[in-house]
């Protein structure tokens, strides 16, 4: 449906991990300086929370 579509399908290759440096350690700092520190209790906290982080 995708390639019908004219969607490109991009994943990284084997042995290319600077492919997604970026993201993995964005979430990598979300987690520790937010998530692990406030340990949510509800699935509506991290949305609060979450966006607080991001303005920060």
């Amino acid at each position: 449906m995708l390639k019908r579509e004219g969607v490109i399908i991009g994943m990284d290759r084997r042995g290319r991990v600077l492919d997604n440096i970026f993201v993995e350690r964005l979430w990598r700092n979300v987690k520790h300086e937010d998530v692990h520190l406030k340990d949510y209790a509800s699935m509506d906290e991290p949305m609060a929370g979450l966006t607080q982080y991001f303005g920060f």
